[in-house]
């Protein structure tokens, strides 16, 4: 009996012991996830705050100076504020992950087949965490919210972990604007590989197994219908936001640590699902009082799934992060809203007008409702320029839009029958919008400048990924240092297409220092594919698939240990270590890399600056294997030219070009933000001297972050844009490149070179006028049937990329506009010609070619005289006039001066006279003497006449008359049979002639028309009356052509156009006497395959043309005016493959609505639409312009823009007025 006693007392003791266990196990388990959560968030956290400390102290060791003169100062400050909060979290982060590891250690045991003797042994253990982790909890609940962070001084502070993210985010913003672009990429790139798998398809399987659950089982809802309801809205609101979140590189390790909270949320509703299923479908088998109980315990299961799901939201709203989408800044005049934006508003507007017709039904669920929509449309209004979170507001709007419908009809009813009851919905109605309020606040992506873009390389960035992923194997990337070859480099490297393309990825910075050290280190771990497969294709990856093992350079257990060594070990030691072995094992491995023949591999070889370097490094091994490269590409980046020619062809070198001045001063306002004023004007052209080389503008913008733009130490820092180390790369490249320009080779190039000297200081010169003048000097020959504009350009094109000559403005087809030489050029060159000499006043720039620039000024017209004298060249090739002065007295004196210039025979050899700009030069009327003068410019200066004895300038190449007074054109221009160049002005306002009410040149009969090697005629006239008229057929090789014409019949014109295959540039005006559109006549003209510019003004009597696909496929610029389309011209225009600028001007289309579909225009970089009255609705798909730069839309009054921003991905300019 004792005995049954004992067995019985142990057996109820140890169901005792179990039950207690058990019950301790399921206590920890609701609290486990809390904490888990909570913990990895909070330790995403804390590394935030050691990255951007680690940030700030890297870069003062690199730069000290700037802890001095930038923001950096006060984010060292800010970080030491919060070093208290941060040591507590960081206590509160070890203590919360130990216990949950500790619980995940009991929860592996328990899963096992011997759970019930794991639970007799580890009870104490389970105890144990199940009474820590309330106290755990509440250190996490306590320290995220209020708490002392200093107790310092007399009013002690207090924080919250809000707070902390705010600092640590300003703090992480001020760092990203001075940290070099490619430790930015690194970064993004490793945030990519970091992030899970998206949830979007895995959120649609959930949403799909809960309606199935629901629908099977709706027992399982019975009096929780509406919470259900609300949980399944927010999963789908959830679903939409991970869509839009795709797009958006995270910055954060908190961001990060949210997302894979989110993922393995949603895999665990999954699975909770799932066993609520398989629970539900085993209930028929049992009794009914099993079933209640089943049925209670599943409902509070499948509420706790919707538990889980809100908490995602609130830890979002608890930390207070925002997931930021950065872009190059956008110059954007918003005074619409796009469709999403209104049609949000509207939708809202239309329930609160619903809302208040019911002014009879009172009652607090009607007025809260009302109140929760005001709040509603306030934030809308507030965020619309900000908010890009698209695909999560369209889900809203659909929701909306039901609710308006459902109010619209209640509303219906009450106002039938007064005596009506809103039906209980309503109370529903105001937990969905307070749900749909709440999701557009906390999941928001706002979108922010980036403060380290990277400007002026996106074409760069196109055309090396289209070479890599072509024929090209070696290709050499060539600028002076600074100028941006590493972050090219880079950006090429981690570009999607180039991920996806090569299986491997390896990266080797060549060192200028010990060279066994570094080398060794140098090698960056390769990439591959498996590691970067994109997101969604990961997602479709079985779930048991054994990962494939990365294939590197150096196993990561090894290089793990390595690196631990070296942080421990001496640079000197280190060097003694690896050498003589480490420079050839790297050898070894990096020829390994290039010898695999089954993988493509892409290799990077960063900064090679001699070949002497690369042969001291690499003993030649390796110049035999980029020799024959198979699948694999390999990236070269270099200073010198002689490099990237041995490694790359010709056609595979990669010249980088120095930015624009909008582009340096782009770069400069990242890093400092001016207000507009006389300041910001002063600054930018210190800027604009900078030369365009980004290292400079970034070095001098990082030293002036944070300080006060209107000092004088302010500018005075400004000014070594072009003073100490940043003039260093100017003159080791005017140096190489002056010894290679005055080779016997490169003897053209140094003569056109050295003529940017004639202009003045930060002079921005048209490229024409340059073009024209090489030309009528003979500066560029050609062979064969080579064009000599087109030489000259490539000219043009190889001083840009010799970084001698700065792009300025470029015309929308992609060319040179404008350009200058740089300050920073231009100085040290004139410095070391002894035969320059200026003045203030008025001054002779000459050199030893013959070459003569007058620049006056009006400040001392007593040296005038002087000025214009005898010269120490006294047969002048050139002359060329840059006169500021007002009045007639410039013009008298100047053609004095070329009358006596001409007379004393001074002017024999002149081929270039270039008076552009200089007002109302007189022309001697004997100019027609200078018989060797090739190139006569005119341009602006608003002569009304010239001598009829220009016909005699036999040699005449290029006569500018644009922009003069100029109304008739003696006939015997027409006798010049060298004539190239012929620029008149049909835009003037001038006294009209008698017979005609509209004619800005009235050309006198010809004896014939003898200018068959015109090239550009442009501005011209032409009537019945025209004697051109009948001379058209006789102009065959033109390249540009702009007439404006008032003819009945226009078939001659058609023909003539049809046959000029040459044709590049073709600009046409048909027009009456007030100048007013007229109907335009053009024949098909497809077989014009050469045309890259297109310019119609007047009503187009054949639109087939447009909507018909019967425009050349070379066409990159097409501009539209009075055009009176009636059909959308979009579908047929958006499949030219190569049009990069499209304007419709004012009354081209006639239409309702414009809409660019998927793919559609591939190239386009600007879009403009002006005053098209008629046009109501835009519409830009999803992959339509997916290279859009600009979209200008001026006075389209009756317009609605149907437009994501976010699928605009390059908009760097948004107008709309």
């Amino acid at each position: 009996m004792d005995a049954l006693i004992t067995c019985c007392s142990l057996l109820l003791f140890n169901i005792l012991y179990v039950g207690v266990s058990l019950s301790a196990y399921k206590y920890s388990k609701d609290k486990y996830k809390h904490i888990r959560r909570e913990s990895k968030l909070l330790d995403g956290l804390v590394q935030d705050f050691d990255e951007v400390l680690m940030s700030v102290k890297q870069i003062m060791q690199k730069e000290s100076e700037l802890m001095e003169y930038s923001d950096l100062k006060k984010v060292t400050e800010l970080l030491k504020e919060k070093d208290n909060w941060i040591s507590k979290a960081r206590e509160v982060v070890t203590e919360g992950t130990l216990c949950f590891q500790r619980f995940q250690e009991l929860r592996e045991k328990r899963n096992s087949s011997k759970w019930f003797v794991s639970f007799l042994i580890d009870m104490p253990p389970v105890v144990d965490v199940a009474y820590g982790m309330p106290r755990i909890e509440k250190r996490i609940k306590d320290h995220l919210g209020r708490n002392l962070i200093a107790d310092t001084t007399d009013v002690k502070e207090k924080v919250c972990v809000s707070d902390i993210y705010e600092s640590l985010e300003n703090s992480r913003s001020k760092v990203r604007s001075v940290q070099e672009r490619s430790v930015v990429d690194e970064r993004e790139h490793q945030s990519l590989n970091s992030r899970p798998p998206p949830i979007g398809k895995r959120t649609g399987k959930l949403i799909s197994s809960l309606t199935n659950l629901i629908s099977v089982h709706p027992d399982l809802t019975q009096g929780v219908e509406e919470k259900i309801e609300l949980h399944l809205m927010h999963l789908h609101l959830l679903q939409t936001f991970t869509e839009d979140l795709k797009s958006v590189n995270l910055e954060s390790k908190l961001e990060i640590s949210w997302e894979i909270e989110a993922s393995e949320t949603i895999d665990e509703a999954q699975d909770a699902i799932d066993a609520i299923h398989r629970k539900a479908n085993r209930r028929r088998w049992i009794t009914d009082f099993r079933q209640w109980t089943d049925r209670w315990k599943l409902k509070d299961e499948l509420m706790d799934v919707g538990t889980w799901i809100s908490g995602l939201m609130e830890i979002k709203e608890r930390y207070g992060f925002i997931f930021i989408r950065r872009d190059r800044s956008r110059k954007q005049t918003l005074q619409y809203q796009t469709t999403d934006d209104t049609d949000l508003s509207s939708a809202v507007n239309n329930i609160c007008k619903c809302l208040t017709q019911l002014t009879k039904v009172e009652g607090i669920h009607i007025h809260s409702l009302r109140k929760e929509l005001e709040d509603m449309h306030k934030y809308l209004k507030e965020t619309k320029a900000t908010d890009y979170a698209s695909n999560l507001r369209n889900a809203c709007l659909v929701k909306l839009k039901e609710i308006a419908a459902n109010i619209e009809c209640y509303s219906n009813i009450v106002m039938k029958d007064s005596k009506s009851k809103l039906p209980s919905e309503v109370k529903q109605i105001k937990e969905v919008v307070k749900l749909l309020h709440r999701c557009i606040k906390v999941y928001s992506i706002e979108v922010r400048a980036d403060s380290c873009s990277v400007v002026g390389l996106e074409e760069d960035i196109n055309q090396l990924v289209s070479q890599l992923t072509g024929e090209a194997s070696v290709i050499s990337i060539v600028g002076m240092k600074g100028i941006g070859k590493t972050t090219l480099a880079k950006k090429v490297f981690y570009d999607r297409r180039i991920t996806k393309h090569f299986d491997v990825q390896g990266w080797v910075s060549i060192p200028h220092e010990p060279e066994g050290v570094v080398l060794f280190t140098s090698i960056r771990n390769p990439l591959t594919k498996k590691e970067r497969e994109e997101p969604e294709e990961r997602e479709k990856q079985d779930e048991q698939e054994q990962p494939e093992e990365p294939e590197e350079l150096e196993e990561p257990e090894e290089r793990e240990k390595r690196e631990e060594r070296v942080k421990r070990e001496e640079p000197e030691e280190l060097e003694k270590r690896v050498e003589p072995t480490g420079r050839d094992c790297w050898i070894q491995k990096v020829l390994d890399f290039l010898n695999t023949k089954e993988k493509r591999y892409l290799l990077v070889l960063d900064n090679v600056s001699s070949m002497e370097e690369w042969n001291s490094l690499t003993r030649n091994s390796l110049t035999a294997a980029l020799q024959n490269l198979n699948r694999s590409r390999v990236v070269v980046t270099t200073t010198s030219r002689a490099v990237a020619s041995h490694f790359s062809p010709k056609n595979s070198l990669h010249q980088l070009r120095l930015r624009t001045k909008e582009e340096s001063w782009e770069i400069f306002t990242q890093r400092v933000h001016y207000r507009p004023g006389k300041m910001e004007s002063h600054a930018k052209e210190v800027v604009g001297r900078g030369g365009g080389l980004p290292l400079a503008i970034i070095d001098v913008g990082n030293r002036l972050s944070g300080r006060e733009e209107k000092s004088k130490e302010f500018f005075m820092e400004l000014e070594r844009i072009t003073q100490g180390k940043n003039r260093t790369p100017w003159s080791d490249t005017v140096a190489e490149n002056i010894k290679e320009l005055e080779s016997s080779s490169s003897a053209h190039l140094s003569k056109c070179f050295y003529y940017f000297q004639l202009f003045s200081r930060d002079f921005e010169i048209p490229v024409r006028r340059i073009v024209s003048s090489w030309i009528a000097q003979e500066f560029v020959q050609v062979e064969g049937g080579q064009n000599l504009e087109e030489v000259a350009y490539e000219c043009l094109s190889e001083l840009i990329g010799r970084n001698m000559i700065q792009v300025v403005q470029r015309k929308p087809d992609g060319k040179v506009k404008t350009c200058c030489l740089p300050t920073t050029v231009r100085d040290p060159l004139l410095q070391d010609q002894g035969n320059i000499r200026e003045t203030r006043s008025s001054f002779p720039t000459t050199s030893k070619e013959g070459k003569l620039a007058f620049h006056l000024d009006g400040y001392n017209d007593a040296s005038f005289s002087e000025s214009l004298g005898p010269s120490t060249n006294a047969y002048p090739h050139c002359i060329l006039f840059f006169d500021t002065r007002e009045g007639n007295k410039p013009g008298e004196d100047i053609g004095e001066f070329i009358l006596r210039s001409i007379d004393d025979g001074s002017f024999r050899k002149l081929q270039v006279l270039d008076l552009e700009r200089v007002f109302r030069p007189q022309l001697p009327t004997n100019i027609g003497k200078l018989k060797q003068l090739a190139y006569l410019g005119l341009r602006l200066t608003y002569l009304e006449t010239i001598p009829d004895s220009v016909g005699d300038l036999v040699n005449l190449q290029t006569l500018d008359l644009k922009h003069t007074y100029v109304q008739t054109l003696p006939g015997s221009v027409w006798k010049l049979k060298k004539l190239r160049h012929l620029y008149l002005n049909q835009s003037c306002q001038f006294t009209q002639p008698t017979d005609f009410s509209i004619r800005n040149f009235q050309l006198p009969q010809p004896s014939g028309i003898s200018m068959k090697n015109l090239q550009i005629l442009s501005g011209v006239f032409v009537d019945n009356g025209s004697p051109l008229k009948d001379g058209l057929s006789k102009l065959t090789n033109l390249r540009k052509l702009g007439l404006a014409f008032q003819l009945k019949e226009q078939e001659v014109l058609e023909t003539w156009i049809a046959k000029l295959s040459h044709l590049k540039s073709l600009r046409l005006r048909s027009i009456n006497e007030k100048r007013e559109a007229q109907p335009l006549k053009l024949k098909s003209i497809p077989d014009l395959k050469k045309l890259s510019s297109l310019y119609l003004f007047g009503t187009i009597e054949n639109p087939s043309i447009i909507i018909n696909y019967e425009l050349p496929k070379s066409l990159t610029h097409l501009t539209l005016s009075a055009s009176r389309i009636k059909e959308d011209p979009m579908p047929k225009l958006g499949k030219l493959p190569n049009l990069r600028s499209l304007s419709l001007y004012s009354g081209s289309y006639e239409g309702a609505a414009l809409a660019c579909t998927k793919d559609s225009f591939p190239q386009l970089l600007v879009l403009k639409l002006w005053k098209l009255d008629t046009l109501e609705n835009l519409d830009v798909q999803e992959g339509a312009v997916q290279k859009l730069r600009e979209l200008d839309i001026r006075s389209c009054k009756n317009l609605t823009i149907s437009i994501v921003l976010t699928h605009l991905k390059t908009l760097q300019e948004f107008k709309v007025s």
